[in-house]
């Protein structure tokens, strides 16, 4: 068999309704193209080839652009319009990121390596993925690295074992956990000569999107709100904090969460680190109890678009957070000589994104912020644990406590032990004060990408 013997279209090969199902033209296929199928993590497919774009972004700015025609997605309409379309591939990215995060991944994204020489002054490799280009984005955005599909004719990954046909298949199998519908095999052509097979589940995904958008339309009707922990004391820090936020075009109403502005919370400033150390679970009342809002301690500066965070919570959940697990942090000196005392979901609420129309939001009244102990707030004692949903670590980079590795991801910092903005305090210990620093004496912006060289 020769590879011009296929013609330049799709050919399907058949159904697989069980493993090992005889599929010569397959099989002949990987004959031909020896060692051109592999299997490589995602991270390091964006790594060589720059392809890390993330999607969720965009998606999320289209919707609110476009949400007064909401009323439907469309999905299985043929001819939508372009708002539908825009508003059916946010809710199609919600969708998979949540479906994905409670349910895992069923089987890999797959794609062809395609070299792109509109610009002959480089080289420029693409990863074109499908099917599971959605899969990928929201892969992304849960910052998980799986293994994926590539069709690689320029060897860009030839330190990757290759994939015989029987491999292939198994990854596949293997990974297909409800076992509904059948798997299908095509051939796909493209016009340079190279083509790749596709392997995917026959299953008609749409019914689930509708029934989604059905569910979480009310969370995204009204424009959702960030709040800053504002304390009169280190005003500095807040205003860094909204700097480094108003670096991204975003869809946020930005508030300071200023108690001399609430007079419902009459809690009385004692043995509290900020003043708004329990005001912050006010934030689904000031909101009517309704929409999406999201708090940020002070002590932030945000390295990218805050914007998808609001992909973080689904319909089912109160709230969600980077559930960070410090206990092998032990003890570290904190301001005062005091001790930096480690507990369970030590600075879970530090950054956390409100679902305000639960019902277990709805419990966080005035009167219960005001009286209620700090232990039953900020360990979430007012929700139950498959309420709250998990915001990637990336997103809440502890500088003292995050391993430092990891900083090269970071979307936020969280200056957890102090900054500039706190009075005599010494400095010398507190790591990327650089970055801060901009946004607290409103230097010149700096790009993102310098960040974390």
């Amino acid at each position: 068999m020769i590879f011009e013997d296929y013609p330049r279209e799709s050919v399907h090969f058949g159904t697989m309704k069980t493993k090992g199902e005889s599929m010569p033209e397959a099989k002949e296929y990987f004959k031909a193209f020896p060692g051109a199928c592999r299997h490589v993590p995602l991270k390091v497919i964006d790594q060589r080839i720059n392809n890390s774009g993330q999607d969720t972004t965009h998606r999320i700015k289209d919707y609110y652009a476009h949400k007064h025609e909401y009323t439907t997605i469309g999905s299985t309409t043929p001819n939508r319009t372009e708002e539908q379309n825009r508003m059916y591939h946010f809710n199609k990215m919600h969708y998979l990121i949540h479906n994905i995060k409670n349910n895992g991944l069923e089987y890999p994204p797959q794609g062809v390596l395609t070299y792109d020489n509109l610009d002959r002054t480089k080289i420029n490799f693409n990863y074109h993925i499908h099917p599971g280009t959605g899969r990928v984005n929201s892969l992304r955005w849960l910052d998980w690295n799986p293994s994926c599909i590539v069709w690689d004719p320029y060897e860009m990954f030839r330190d990757y074992d290759a994939l015989d046909f029987e491999m292939y298949i198994d990854i596949f199998w293997q990974n297909h956990v409800h076992k509904v519908g059948d798997f299908q095999l095509d051939l796909i052509v493209n016009g340079a000569g190279w083509g790749n097979l596709e392997c995917f589940q026959t299953i008609n995904y749409q019914v689930n999107y509708d029934a989604h958008y059905d569910l979480i339309r009310p969370m995204f009707e009204n424009k959702p709100t960030l709040y800053i922990g504002y304390d009169s004391r280190h005003g500095e820090a807040t205003k860094a904090c909204e700097r480094s936020i108003e670096k991204w075009t975003h869809p946020f109403t930005i508030k300071y969460l200023d108690i001399s502005k609430i007079p419902e919370y009459t809690r009385e400033y004692a043995n509290q680190s900020t003043e708004f150390t329990y005001s912050r679970f006010l934030i689904p009342y000031l909101q009517n109890y309704e929409g999406i809002s999201v708090f940020v301690d002070d002590d932030f500066i945000f390295l990218e678009d805050p914007s998808p965070l609001l992909m973080s919570v689904n319909h089912d959940e109160a709230v969600a957070c980077v559930k960070h697990d410090f206990s092998d942090k032990g003890y570290r000196q904190k301001l005062g000589n005091e001790k930096d005392v480690w507990y369970p979901k030590k600075l879970w609420s530090s950054l956390m994104v409100f679902n305000n129309a639960h019902e277990d939001c709805k419990k966080l009244t005035p009167e219960v912020i005001n009286t209620e102990s700090g232990q039953y707030l900020h360990q979430f004692q007012w929700t139950n644990a498959n309420k709250i949903g998990a915001i990637p670590d990336r997103w809440n980079w502890c500088e003292g406590y995050s391993e430092e590795s990891e900083f090269y991801n970071a979307g936020a910092v969280h200056y957890t032990r102090g900054g500039p903005w706190i009075k005599d305090m010494d400095c010398k210990h507190i790591k990327y004060k650089g970055i801060h620093e901009i946004f607290r004496t409103d230097q010149d912006r700096m790009d993102r990408g310098m960040f974390h060289q």
